[in-house]
């Protein structure tokens, strides 16, 4: 993904009639990250996404489009990071 696109896909989201997550929906997540249970990863996995299954259709589409643009742009995010740390090591 490009900066063009990442800029595009940032003004799309701020241009959204409604937040993508409401203000009660964002404090059942941040309430769902204080209860994760460390070594269940199923469990934690579950419990975000019951909480995510309370966004209205529309807005899980968004936000599932939103992560894959994501998920998409980290592979490049840390393969830049490791040629930037193997130069500084080099040097």
């Amino acid at each position: 993904m490009s900066l063009c696109d990442t800029g595009v896909l940032k003004e799309f989201l701020r241009e959204m009639p409604e937040p993508l997550c409401s203000d009660s929906l964002y404090q059942m997540l941040m309430d769902a990250l204080n209860v994760q249970i460390s070594g269940d990863v199923d469990g934690n996995a579950r419990l975000m996404l019951g909480v995510l299954d309370c966004l209205p259709a529309v807005n899980q589409v968004r936000y599932t489009l939103h992560t894959q643009q994501i998920a998409a742009i980290i592979p490049a995010i840390v393969a830049a990071a490791a040629v930037a740390f193997c130069i500084i090591v080099m040097l």
